[in-house]
């Protein structure tokens, strides 16, 4: 039914990861009162923005967001998506806690 177009793939590039140093998410924790212990940080995966789960040892999971790419990202839409994962959470559906967010644009 659907047939893959490389010429229209190519035209989409994918971001480099940007990389986030461990010490600077556990900073970003502690600056927003989690005292809980980092357990492991999920490699970052990334397309038109970053996310990287962070699980802590009392079973809570946070997503750190990063925008990497100046012509799909920025600070609005970053906030857009947090919004929508706590209206999700509001309706009963589980969602990580976007605990960050930040621009490390292209």
């Amino acid at each position: 039914m659907f047939t893959r177009d490389n010429n229209i793939e190519g035209m989409i590039s994918r971001s480099p990861v940007k990389d986030v140093k461990p010490e600077i998410i556990i900073r970003i924790l502690k600056d927003a009162g989690i005292k809980s212990k980092v357990v492991n940080i999920d490699k970052p995966r990334t397309w038109i923005m970053q996310s990287q789960r962070i699980w802590m040892d009392d079973g809570r999971c946070f997503i750190l967001k990063t925008g990497v790419n100046s012509e799909w990202t920025d600070g609005s839409t970053i906030l857009n998506q947090v919004k929508a994962g706590e209206l999700i959470c509001s309706i009963g559906i589980p969602q990580p806690k976007t605990i960050f967010h930040l621009y490390m644009g292209s």
